[in-house]
């Protein structure tokens, strides 16, 4: 019976915190849901595939993932990234049409690429931020079992390119230290505070 008027969740940072298996990406899938309703812009990198079926109901979806998965995503709006010229493209698009991007993280080969591909969306939509500082819209990036990808210690990374991990790391941290006036908003989702 909760309910969240949308100016009092839209473009703020969101943290979801719990154990395993007590439903933290059902509440990622369902936020991203009823706020894409509303047209606001995201970014769902999506490593298991929890998130992809929100491409039927998000009204901006689109799905983006390697080349070599194109026909398995024949029906949805799909874009093909093979390098991180085109990630950072994409970012920028992100907000300069308004899109809702879900990323099959798992289409790559390697994580590290994929990885570099979800870094480099995220720099572009903080490009398309710094260059147009007015008409900014709220925006969400999103990062699930953010344990797994940047653990308090993160030598523990599932990340195998340890600068990558960095880079991430530094990603997230613009996101949650400057992307609020920029109108990139994180929401992440956790089994552990640290």
């Amino acid at each position: 019976d909760l309910h969240i008027h949308k100016n009092d969740i839209a473009g703020k940072a969101i943290f979801v915190c719990g154990i395993r298996r007590h439903g933290k990406t059902t509440l990622g899938a369902r936020l991203a849901e009823q706020l894409g309703r509303y047209y606001i812009p995201m970014f769902i990198p999506d490593l298991e595939g929890d998130y992809i079926s929100l491409a039927d109901v998000l009204p901006r979806a689109i799905i983006a993932g390697h080349p070599s998965v194109d026909q398995q995503y024949a029906e949805y709006d799909f874009v093909p990234l093979d390098s991180t010229r085109a990630a950072f493209q994409l970012g920028y698009d992100i907000l300069e049409v308004g899109c809702q991007v879900l990323l099959d993280m798992g289409s790559y080969v390697a994580l590290d690429q994929a990885v570099a591909i979800q870094v480099n969306i995220i720099r572009g939509m903080f490009h398309w931020a710094n260059e147009h500082p007015i008409g900014r819209v709220p925006a969400y990036v999103y990062l699930d079992e953010a344990q797994r990808f940047l653990p308090q210690n993160l030598n523990d990374s599932v990340i195998k390119n340890k600068e990558l991990v960095q880079v991430l790391l530094d990603a997230y941290m613009d996101i949650i230290a400057i992307g609020g006036k920029r109108g990139i908003n994180p929401v992440v989702l956790t089994q552990r505070f640290a």
